[in-house]
């Protein structure tokens, strides 16, 4: 059993739900013998704890990118604390025949725009045979590393939301240029919070759902104040807490 690895390279993508962007490319070559089950991918991903799962993908039609009729062998959720290693199940490779493999992200709607996400391929990738069982080894495996940076917004928009009423735990607005003013008021007109962007050059805001002293706001109806260059928008934002 032999397996390569390649780098897909660094570039962009929009994340939308739904959307899949490819990391990396993996080719696993089976022998003559018999069938192989690939058991385990060990990818390192560094994602920015943004919320999404990795994909193991067969690449059927052999056009290197993740299409909506490509088989899905393996999935996980990325790292929680935004760093880690992730094991990937793989599919059974054909004796005598060799299979090519993507390694895929796909964010969640809650992710930061400008989330950047990268995986490298580790040694140790586990595969047995069908039939007889067998630990197999890989072989050498070459070290391949990619990344891509994620855009949460469709084509010509300039501002979005993670999600609008907001029934989680916050609140991402996401933003193609730095605002000159962001932040919650109540409809009555009271400063509740203003907002910073999350880094210098972030493309994105996080709202934990609690006000300037850091106290929790109640469920209601906000007014969101996103003040950018030439557009100045004003946006209910619904919040509804769990009872």
């Amino acid at each position: 059993m032999t397996f390569e690895g390649g780098t897909v390279g660094t570039g962009s993508f929009a994340s939308l739900p739904g959307a899949r962007s490819v990391l990396l490319r993996l080719g696993a070559t089976a022998s003559a013998v018999e069938p192989v089950e690939v058991v385990e991918v060990p990818v390192q991903v560094t994602s920015g704890a943004a919320a999404g799962r990795l994909l193991l993908m067969v690449d059927e039609d052999g056009d290197g990118a993740a299409g909506p009729a490509e088989v899905v062998a393996g999935q996980a959720p990325l790292p929680a604390g935004g760093s880690g290693t992730v094991r990937l199940q793989g599919p059974v490779v054909p004796a005598g025949m060799e299979l090519a493999l993507l390694v895929v992200v796909e964010l969640a709607e809650s992710a930061p725009n400008g989330t950047r996400i990268e995986a490298a391929l580790l040694g140790g990738i586990r595969a047995e045979g069908v039939l007889s069982g067998a630990v197999l080894a890989g072989g050498d495996l070459h070290t391949a590393t990619g990344s891509a940076v994620a855009t949460l917004l469709e084509e010509g928009a300039r501002w979005s939301l993670s999600e609008n009423p907001v029934r989680g735990e916050r609140l991402v607005i996401n933003f193609t240029e730095r605002p000159r003013r962001l932040a919650l008021y109540t409809v009555g007109g009271a400063l509740v919070r203003t907002l910073e962007p999350a880094g210098k050059g972030a493309g994105s805001a996080v709202w934990d759902l609690q006000d300037g002293a850091g106290r929790p706001v109640a469920t209601g109806v906000y007014l969101l104040i996103l003040d950018l260059p030439g557009e100045r928008v004003l946006q209910k934002i619904f919040v509804v807490r769990g009872r």
